[in-house]
């Protein structure tokens, strides 16, 4: 459980979610107030989590932890470097908590947007379960219609023997995804072909976020996905009052790409894989690279140990030490596409032999400290270690993994030593004071990038850093209470922020790393109003987060065409790049309502809602004064949510949602202001759901994910309107 003395804590338990039957873990977020939740489909390793003003473009700033282990990807950047909350089998959860905010001393600059924690079921008797549903989604976008289809059976299995608990958890899961990227250009020429361009039909030309003509020719295909989760969960009691935990758990996924659509067809109905193409007086130049088709694997396991006690003289104290490693990441990728009559087999294999993250924490707590009852300290140690290296070669045989030559290799490290205390004062019945400190010890080393013709190896670094914290709760009367919070946090580079230059494999964009990152500093302040009222409550907050050295990636305008004529048919421009960057200052101001209540209206209906506003602008950057102003990418500026559950018989319970988000800019320069694909579109969203118990233990679940149709993107289309069915047993 998280501790509430240094910040606003929000906390649902199984029975507020269990009508809305979640597909993910991630999913348990939802309707928490002023969260959004990008998942692309059911099973999703890339759910980026935004809390408040943590930007929806970037990951590193939300801590996710699993009964006290980190999931948090320490590694990886952007929504790769999503949390690896796909290890987790939802059927396990048994409650997810949020701490908004840095304000407690406990956790450092990776929670600047907040702390999310989920807890597994306790182990109590014997018990099993056995779940499993069916999903299907009707998606139609450009040329791509297709019904998709996919399963996920679950059985979770626990034992209590004296002191012993075990808990045994396994997963199958198959799923077909909407295509998650599009082949688009913009270099589109309106002068006359040239006498080699190939007359085609099927593209589809429309805008892009910033209005420019743009023709979508292709896309990604849909991707099948199939992953295995087990897990496995131990606790031993030392003591009455000392419990001994550990936790394993192991993914395998598999993802195929290889349906690449191709929309383009000419007079005799073939498809055109490369060269000049006309449609409607509009001419352009194909790869055929962009064609390729790909296939990911990655296996990963988290280990976790940890004892939580007491000590003499009324002292407690938890321990925990984890490891996340990747056992196998590998991109297989052709350079052609496989119906490609100039498909020779080629193409490359980027292969991660080097990833991990590791994690400990030693803290102790003492309520009436140094004897006086008014009094709780609590004190302690983090430390973390991440690192990584990928090397890419180019394949004579792509889908063997075959090597022929090492293209470039990757690699770096950096590490976090943190020493942390707080101390809260009850001054009185109704008022008590907390203040904390902080202390980073941060280093990146053994960074390097290598190219069969050269070696880069990066200087290593090393920054510390102090955050003090403060928190003063006021209990107003028996109803009504106040909140107010102060906190500096600092979030430092993840390590692919530093050394990991990529290309994307689809749009061949170059994502550029900056080993010169420096670490963001973020001051915040936010006062909370509470009232608590029959059957729930009711919060007011109002915050104020000013970050410098915000860390952003972003747009490279590319360099412009030599001088002369164009070449004939508009060949492409050199590749468009993002790079990481950090910007001067960024200020946000917020304002948050929420509400729950049980017995709304009526004793069987039951209800949560939220509302915020931010209005968060860059004020500073000395690298481009002309966006001095313009809203702060991947912030919206409202967001909304709302949830009705609804019992309409002692075995049947209905759910009805609603989450709402104005449009996001993804663009520094503010220009994506449509709402397209390739932007975060404003969207309106409506699930329903139901749980209808047929007997004792067995339960019949349905849903309807984006209930109306929406059709939105968070740059890539989200899911259209999705059914869910399923049972589940227990005994």
């Amino acid at each position: 459980m998280l501790r509430s003395e240094s910040g606003l804590i929000e906390w649902y338990e199984g029975e507020a979610w269990a009508a809305w039957n979640p597909d993910d873990a991630v999913n348990l977020l939802e309707y928490f107030p002023n969260i959004t939740i990008n998942e692309l489909n059911p099973g999703s390793d890339e759910s980026l989590i935004s809390i408040r003003d943590n930007s929806q473009l970037a990951n590193g700033r939300t801590w996710v932890l699993l009964d006290g282990f980190p999931l948090s990807n320490l590694v990886n950047a952007g929504a790769q470097g999503a949390s690896r909350l796909n290890v987790v089998d939802p059927q396990s959860i048994s409650s997810v908590e949020v701490l908004y905010g840095s304000y407690s001393a406990e956790y450092g600059g990776y929670a600047l947007g907040g702390v999310v924690s989920y807890e597994t079921k306790p182990i109590e008797e014997r018990s099993a379960r056995f779940a499993v549903r069916y999903m299907q989604q009707d998606f139609d976008l450009y040329g791509t219609s297709e019904s998709l289809l996919g399963y996920r059976a679950e059985v979770l299995l626990q034992e209590r023997i004296d002191k012993w608990g075990i808990a045994i958890s396994a997963s199958r899961f198959e799923n077909e995804g909407q295509p998650d990227r599009y082949l688009q250009t913009t270099n589109i020429r309106t002068t006359p072909p040239p006498p080699t361009s190939t007359l085609v039909k099927g593209a589809y030309v429309d805008s892009d976020p910033e209005g420019e003509a743009r023709m979508t020719y292709g896309s990604a295909g849909v991707s099948t996905t199939i992953q295995d989760n087990f897990g496995i969960k131990a606790t031993y009691d030392l003591s009455a009052h000392t419990t001994l935990r550990f936790t394993s758990r192991y993914s395998s996924r598999d993802t195929d790409l290889d349906a690449v659509e191709n929309y383009l067809r000419d007079a005799s109905g073939d498809p055109i894989w490369g060269g000049n193409v006309t449609q409607d007086g509009k001419t352009v130049m194909l790869s055929s690279r962009a064609f390729g088709e790909q296939k990911l694997v990655r296996d990963e396991i988290l280990n976790g140990i940890g004892v939580r006690g007491e000590l003499p003289s009324d002292w407690k104290y938890d321990l925990v030490l984890s490891a996340f490693h990747t056992l196998d990441e590998r991109r297989l990728r052709s350079n052609q596409n496989s119906a490609d009559p100039s498909y020779d087999g080629s193409g490359s294999v980027t292969e991660t032999p080097h990833k991990y993250w590791l994690y400990g924490k030693a803290k102790v707590m003492r309520d009436d400290f140094l004897g006086h009852a008014s009094l709780a300290f609590l004190a302690g140690y983090e430390w973390n270690q991440a690192g990584f290296e990928d090397r890419e070669y180019a394949s004579t045989d792509w889908k063997q993994g075959d090597h022929a030559a090492l293209s470039s290799k990757r690699g770096g490290e950096t590490e976090l030593h943190s020493a942390f205390g707080e101390l809260s004062w009850q001054i009185g019945p109704s008022l008590q004071l907390t203040g904390g400190l902080r202390v980073d010890d941060w280093s990146a080393s053994d960074g390097f990038s290598e190219s069969p013709s050269a070696r880069n190896d990066f200087d290593g670094r090393s920054v510390t850093e102090w955050s003090p914290k403060l928190s003063l709760h006021i209990q107003i009367d028996d109803t009504n209470s106040l909140q107010l919070n102060a906190a500096r946090a600092y979030r430092f580079p993840l390590v692919l922020e530093l050394f990991q230059t990529t290309r994307d494999e689809l749009t061949d964009e170059i994502i550029l790393s900056n080993p010169e990152l420096a670490p963001e500093r973020s001051d915040s302040v936010e006062l909370s109003w509470i009232r608590e009222i029959e059957h729930g409550n009711v919060r007011g907050t109002v915050f104020y987060n000013e970050v410098s050295d915000a860390i952003l990636s972003q747009f490279i305008e590319a360099m412009p065409p030599p001088p002369g004529p164009p070449p004939p048919g508009g060949a492409p421009p050199p590749p468009s790049s993002r790079s990481y960057n950090n910007i001067d200052r960024v200020e946000t101001i917020g304002v948050e309502l929420s509400i729950q209540r049980r017995h709304l209206f009526i004793r069987e209906l039951s209800g949560a809602f939220s509302l915020s506003y931010m209005d968060s602008k860059i004020r500073d950057y000395a690298a481009d004064p002309t966006v001095v102003g313009n809203r702060y990418p991947g912030v919206p500026e409202w967001r909304a949510s709302g949830n009705l559950r609804y019992r309409i018989h002692p075995s049947l319970e209905a759910a009805l949602g609603a989450r709402y988000q104005s449009h996001v800019f993804e663009r520094i320069d503010n220009a994506d202001t449509r709402d397209t694909i390739q932007t975060i579109s404003e969207q309106l969203v409506f699930d329903l759901s139901m749980r209808y118990r047929i007997m004792d233990g067995l339960n019949l679940n349905a849903r309807i994910d984006n209930l109306l149709n929406e059709v939105y993107f968070t740059n890539r289309p989200e899911r259209q309107r999705s059914f869910t069915v399923g049972l589940d047993y227990r005994f």
